[in-house]
């Protein structure tokens, strides 16, 4: 649950420091509780003091009065609370965002291999991959009239990119030693 809640929950969140009304928050309070959120922000940042609100009457109030609400499962995995300037000319709010992260997703990894820069300009594996593809080329080119599951353009072409990869990774080997 997140927006503008034009009050704030703790005097610490308003300056100069005073308390909004207290059936206002104490519903907010009511609500979080049935819902079982907490404020995000908050809770990440015990001691922090952020506005998001600057009164623009010249009296330089400042509040917390944007906040985002969430499961306290939700808290522990979020990262990045930001409270920063919008970008939009004339806006008297800031933006709170933060970065959700799924517990349940699955780790990310190195990430895919791909042929490293200084292979780029190694003659050899060059060599090899104007041949393989030219030899790609004429076998798409033969197979254009019989067509099957095993024998199309897109399975050569495919076991051509795992050739040429296959050779890179031999080569980045050798390159290495």
């Amino acid at each position: 649950m997140a927006g503008d809640f034009n009050m704030v929950e703790d005097s610490t969140d308003k300056l100069p420091a005073h308390s909004d009304q207290e059936d206002t928050a104490e519903a907010l309070d009511n609500l979080k509780q049935y819902l079982g959120l907490e404020d995000g922000w908050r809770n990440t940042f015990l001691q922090k003091i952020d506005s998001t609100y600057l009164q623009s009457n010249g009296s330089k109030s400042q509040s917390r009065i944007d906040r985002i609400y969430c499961k306290p499962s939700i808290t522990t995995t979020a990262r990045e609370w930001k409270i920063t300037t919008t970008g939009m000319p004339h806006a008297d709010h800031k933006m709170v965002s933060v970065q959700i992260v799924d517990e349940k997703a699955s780790q990310t990894g190195r990430g895919r291999w791909c042929i490293p820069h200084y292979l780029i300009k190694d003659d050899l594996l060059l060599k090899y991959i104007n041949e393989k593809g030219k030899e790609t080329l004429q076998k798409i080119d033969e197979n254009q009239q019989c067509r099957t599951e095993e024998n199309n353009p897109q399975i050569i072409y495919t076991n051509f990119k795992k050739d040429i990869l296959n050779m890179a990774r031999k080569r980045e080997k050798l390159k290495k030693q």
